[in-house]
């Protein structure tokens, strides 16, 4: 995976201890010996393809795209399906902090505090993924998360819960075009969706609730390019898996 290869390639005629990052894996040449532009570009080709595959989950970005331009109220019916959050967050050791900003938007919209397993079990009823599910419960705090405005927040608690569904935050991304890894990402959808399929449509109806111009993206350029990227070359190879249906339609695969 992209965290084992940490960015890093080997280089053959340097020996197997040397790595190189990719870009200068492409630009290094062998001693003694010159090659031609076509090659070089061919060679350049195949590590942009490497990368790319690296740096993008298809499914998740497929998963992320199908449900673009779908009204929000029907995140919020599929959010119903999700009553067992702590599966999906309270086992983490760490969780990441695009589901923690998520939860803490909603603890702000909700007038809640505490940590994410605290804002789960606020949410779900439940403590553990081992307790009894409380249906009646969850049935409720999303009744009560429809009926919840902006206009009921002051503005520090606004600006607050703005904060963090569009704020940079630490996530690791590569851009090919640039050839540099960006240490932060703006939260954006592809990217939660990664991390938590609840948050994910959990994240849809909180953003929606934002003026339009004020919404996170729903994916970052990079991945979004890179994703174009390997759709072309994997379609030329016959590997591109089949593209799910539009949401909230049920997949069947």
């Amino acid at each position: 995976g992209l965290e084992s290869l940490n960015g890093f390639l080997p280089v053959p005629w340097l020996g197997t201890t040397r790595l190189l990052s990719w870009h200068q894996h492409w630009r290094a040449r062998p001693p003694g010996r010159h090659r031609g532009e076509r090659q070089r570009q061919r060679e350049r080709a195949k590590l942009l393809d490497l990368v790319a595959g690296m740096s993008v989950d298809i499914c998740a970005m497929q998963e992320s795209l199908r449900w673009q331009g779908v009204p929000a109220e029907a995140h919020l019916a599929e959010l119903a399906k999700f009553d067992e959050f702590n599966y999906y967050i309270s086992e983490y050791f760490d969780p990441p902090i695009l589901a923690v900003n998520v939860l803490d938007a909603l603890a702000v919209l909700m007038g809640w505090t505490g940590d994410t397993k605290q804002i789960v079990t606020k949410l779900t009823g439940q403590r553990h993924t081992e307790d009894n599910k409380f249906p009646a419960h969850f049935e409720k705090s999303l009744a009560d998360l429809k009926a919840r405005h902006l206009s009921q927040l002051s503005e520090e608690e606004l600006q607050r819960l703005k904060d963090k569904l569009t704020e940079r935050v630490a996530w690791q991304k590569f851009d090919e075009e640039t050839e540099r890894y960006s240490e932060e990402t703006p939260m954006n959808s592809y990217d939660v969706l990664k991390c938590c399929q609840a948050c994910f449509h959990l994240f849809e109806w909180l953003a929606s609730l934002l003026p339009e111009k004020e919404r996170p993206p729903r994916q970052v350029e990079t991945d979004l390019k890179a994703y174009r990227w390997r759709k072309v070359q994997m379609e030329k190879k016959g590997t591109w898996p089949r593209d799910p249906p539009p949401g909230p339609v049920e997949r069947t695969f």
